[in-house]
């Protein structure tokens, strides 16, 4: 999938599972690559999937949490988002991830708070630089 042969990509984790169809990493590459996709149903199914066979699976909730926020829902995104950043508090990703789903419910000042913890780690993140100016464009 990395070099740019999806249908193959799919073909080889779609066997995969037809032989282990709880294998979690297998679920988490085609959660990620229907995510991908725009295909949000599917994802989520195997993302969930994911996180029944390994519920300390970081990457599966912070995946989970990204596919429920483009889904529109925001408070099981939080929810998800929140479990991966417990289990790896320094993530930029999971932390930039959460504050993106709060500034979307409109809770200017937590995604503030995480937006800057971000920046204390990565003072060059862009990205969470972006987000924070918006953040406070937001809150006047």
């Amino acid at each position: 999938m990395q070099l740019g042969r999806a249908e193959d990509g799919f073909k080889e984790l779609i066997s995969v599972l037809d032989r282990q169809p709880n294998h979690p990493l297998a679920n988490l590459n085609i959660g990620k690559a229907y995510l991908e996709e725009g295909n949000l149903d599917f994802a989520e199914n195997h993302l969930r999937s994911v996180i029944k066979s390994d519920p300390k699976s970081a990457d599966g909730f912070l995946t989970l949490g990204i596919v429920l926020s483009k889904k529109g829902a925001l408070d099981n995104a939080v929810a998800a988002l929140r479990r991966a950043l417990n289990m790896m508090p320094g993530d930029p990703d999971a932390q930039l991830n959460l504050a993106n789903v709060l500034l979307a419910k409109g809770d200017e000042d937590e995604a503030i708070s995480h937006y800057q913890h971000i920046l204390d780690l990565y003072p060059e993140n862009v990205l969470a630089r972006y987000h924070l100016g918006l953040a406070y464009s937001r809150k006047g």
